[in-house]
């Protein structure tokens, strides 16, 4: 929520010193190991060890899972990439077989980031152009509805609540097939990285039913409602933090959740949409947050929103899916399937209405 970012001068003892990747992973890891040694349960969903957030408990928790992540990253480059381990007095060192090796992964992690930055800088440039952004979307109807959609309860323990209006002048601006920026400049890198035509993109269905659109749709709907979030509880994280941490995670019921994913999905495709980003306790596959958001019990989901409305959804979800196909198409996003959806300060007007 607080964008977080990890500064590695500090100690490895220190959650500080990770990224929100590493703490997300180590958070999935920890789930994992509560699964596997007690199992996951509905009424785990209910409470919040509130004394022990604030005490930093779970910090040095998570800063512990890191290590562990650590541990097993070096041992995947020991097996498969014949790296070495040299102890010299009293450090053990993971080394390449030679340096090139090393050199180049970082490399790939270098120019990741490049991208990330022209990505920034593109999106700044668009906003100040007046396309519409997601986060100035979600601005704009948190500053004109805060009052009518954010309340305090007193039960069954207090905390906020978020009441969103379903009705169909909210609901499409989830539903509309043009994009915002953010959409816009995400689709522009799955292109570029893919090679593959927009046409070809828009057809192209991550699992029967859904396709990469309709994913882009439900992030659409999990980033907005997060930014409402963070823009409510981030103050209030400040004044009284118990409150906050009480309000940070919701817990839908499964129908719930079904119904509030019809803002943007056909009804007939909204199941799998949560079987694909949900995980289920005792699941084969080891929980990872960053690609499955929702963790699933038997009538309820957890979903801790500012992952789901953060993660890079198109690498975790469809990367693996497609071929080296096509060349020189990348450059069709910038106009193709892209409008400005001027009507959404007027859908804010037909909600007020």
């Amino acid at each position: 929520m607080l964008d977080h970012q990890g500064d590695d001068s500090r100690s490895s003892e220190n959650w500080k010193h990770y990224t929100k990747e590493d703490l997300a992973e180590a958070g999935s890891y920890i789930i994992h190991c509560f699964d596997a040694e007690i199992g996951l349960r509905d009424d785990h969903f209910n409470f919040m060890d509130e004394p022990g957030l604030i005490a930093g408990l779970y910090h040095k928790l998570l800063a512990k899972a890191c290590k562990i992540r650590a541990f097993l990253a070096a041992e995947i480059f020991v097996d498969a990439f014949d790296y070495r381990c040299a102890l010299r007095a009293d450090v053990v060192r993971v080394e390449p077989p030679y340096p090139e090796l090393e050199m180049s992964i970082r490399l790939g992690f270098i120019q990741n980031e490049q991208v990330s930055w022209s990505q920034r800088i593109e999106r700044i440039i668009a906003v100040n152009q007046g396309q519409l952004s997601l986060y100035k979307a979600a601005d704009l109807f948190y500053d004109r509805f805060r009052d009518r959609i954010v309340k305090l309860v007193e039960e069954p323990m207090k905390r906020y609540v978020f009441h969103y209006p379903d009705i169909p002048p909210f609901r499409v601006f989830f539903s509309e097939d043009g994009l915002l920026v953010e959409e816009r400049l995400h689709l522009k890198e799955v292109l570029e990285s893919e090679l593959v035509t927009l046409e070809e993109l828009k057809d192209f269905e991550i699992r029967k039913g859904i396709t990469v659109l309709d994913l882009l749709k439900v992030y659409r709907l999990f980033g907005f409602v997060s930014h409402v979030t963070k823009r409510h509880l981030a103050s209030v994280l400040e004044e009284e933090p118990v409150l906050a941490y009480r309000s940070l995670v919701p817990v839908f019921r499964i129908g719930q959740l079904e119904r509030m994913l019809e803002w943007c999905l056909p009804k007939e495709a909204v199941r799998g949409a949560i079987d694909m980003l949900s995980w289920t306790p005792h699941a084969s596959e080891t929980v990872d947050l960053q690609y499955r958001p929702i963790l699933r019990g038997h009538q309820y989901c957890l979903t801790p929103l500012n992952t789901a409305g953060a993660i890079n959804w198109y690498r975790n979800q469809a990367r693996h899916r497609f071929g080296g196909r096509g060349g020189g198409v990348a450059s069709r996003c910038r106009d193709a399937f892209w409008r400005v959806p001027s009507r959404t300060q007027r859908i804010w007007d037909d909600v007020e209405g």
